[in-house]
């Protein structure tokens, strides 16, 4: 089995509903997608440095088109197309 052993900061972790993609939230505001078609080998699609606060939640669209992440501590919300890996809004 592969081992993403540096995520040891990771504060949520969750699937994308139609991509073999996980989207991790950090401590240090970074969200990681990792492919995980190959579990033995799991890779890194993007990194995205969003803020400084952790990103404590995250969820996907129906579709997997579309990815929000939160900043709990400070309520900042992200908004990100997944397809692209870009950042496309904030609340």
């Amino acid at each position: 089995m592969g081992e993403l052993g540096w995520y040891k900061n990771c504060l949520a972790m969750v699937s994308n509903p139609a991509q073999p993609y996980v989207a991790l939230g950090r401590v240090d505001g970074i969200v990681d997608f990792i492919n995980v078609s190959a579990p033995d080998n799991p890779k890194i699609l993007s990194e995205l440095n969003l803020c400084k606060e952790g990103i404590s939640d995250i969820q996907f669209s129906q579709q997997g088109n579309y990815m929000v992440a939160c900043a709990v501590e400070t309520g900042i919300i992200f908004v990100i197309e997944v397809f692209s890996f870009k950042f496309i809004g904030l609340c």
